[in-house]
């Protein structure tokens, strides 16, 4: 069974047109938990996919099912919130669609895949978070329900700081 969560973001679009094509009559809960005040239902055993999600996955769904989510940044470099303006403050060339498992810690579990995109817009980086999502869901989609998807441990060496007090302090001062 496959499950998806998400924020109520419109450039998950692409990704939601591609899924139901998919996997239209997979999509069903069968357990409800409450997630910072929501009340989300998850699958029992198989497979949640987060996107656009901004809370933390609770401990109790990562031990029954498994979780796997998107982050609009390059892990391990950039965790943390707001990805998007973040690598548009920083100026940078290019960011990352990461697509990962979740863990009890944001952002740092194994990598299944990833995607370059320029930095413009975010309303532009946004719409491709979204199209290069209905990507990379595609292909691993099988090996996820069966629990046989590639990982790649991050290098816990190259990760970057994770909150908003971090991030202003290492922003170059000609860019706050």
């Amino acid at each position: 069974m496959v499950t998806v969560w998400t924020g109520s973001m419109s450039w998950l679009s692409p990704l939601w047109d591609e899924y139901d094509r998919w996997y239209p009559s997979t999509c069903g809960c069968t357990e409800t938990v409450d997630c910072d005040g929501w009340g989300i239902e998850y699958p029992d055993d198989g497979l949640l996919v987060t996107v656009g999600w901004r809370h933390l996955v609770p401990d109790e769904v990562l031990a029954r099912c498994t979780v796997v989510g998107f982050h609009s940044a390059r892990l391990p470099e950039y965790p943390g919130r707001a990805p998007v303006p973040w690598a548009i403050l920083r100026g940078d060339a290019t960011t990352d669609n990461t697509m990962l498992y979740l863990t009890e810690e944001p952002d740092a579990g194994d990598i299944i895949d990833r995607r370059t995109i320029p930095v413009t817009t975010a309303s532009e980086m946004n719409r491709r978070m979204g199209e290069t999502a209905a990507e990379m869901l595609r292909p691993p989609l099988p090996a996820l329900l069966t629990g046989r998807a590639v990982r790649e441990p991050q290098d816990r060496t190259r990760r970057g700081p994770l909150t908003t007090s971090d991030g202003w302090a290492l922003l170059p001062e000609d860019r706050r």
